[in-house]
């Protein structure tokens, strides 16, 4: 008896911790998706943003001892997005993503161990030199997501 209550105690002190943390990111949020600029003049500028993709996990009685929750924390996408204009006509968009970046991914032995995604990937998505003359000739030269993906709002930050 004495056990399921000490559980269900446990359990609420969880559940109010997360409304807390919850209610306290919501202030916040807006200016998550702002990102850094350093602007020169209207011509020069430089734009550097991040997203990371995040999971939590938590199983009843799925430690090693059988008694205890089980946690783990990963991060299963982070994302680097550079922009920036060098002159009027002349701008530059560089964009990456590393994928299983999970604290510990994969050391080979099947431990957890220390080290932040040891067989991670980090893979390129857009480099691109943008000649923008007018509304009407634009010139995109090198590497990009095709704008068609895009536009169907297909990958794993797009779908809940």
């Amino acid at each position: 008896m004495k056990t399921d209550q000490k559980r269900r105690w446990k359990m609420c002190v969880v559940a109010g911790a997360t409304v807390a943390l919850v209610a306290g990111m919501a202030p916040v949020v807006p200016t998550v998706y702002a990102g850094g600029m350093i602007k020169v003049d209207d011509d020069k500028f430089i734009s550097i943003g991040m997203g990371t993709r995040l999971s939590f996990n938590a199983v009843e009685d799925g430690s090693a001892s059988g008694a205890q929750y089980s946690n783990s924390f990963g991060v299963n996408n982070a994302r680097i997005y550079i922009n920036g204009g060098i002159h009027k006509y002349v701008k530059f968009a560089f964009n990456t993503e590393c994928f299983n970046c999970s604290v510990g991914a994969g050391n080979g032995n099947g431990s957890a161990g220390n080290s932040f995604g040891s067989n991670a990937n980090i893979g390129l998505l857009d480099a691109i030199a943008q000649f923008e003359f007018n509304e009407l000739v634009n010139f995109w030269i090198g590497r990009t997501l095709v704008p068609t993906e895009r536009g169907e709002l297909n990958g794993p930050f797009y779908h809940a």
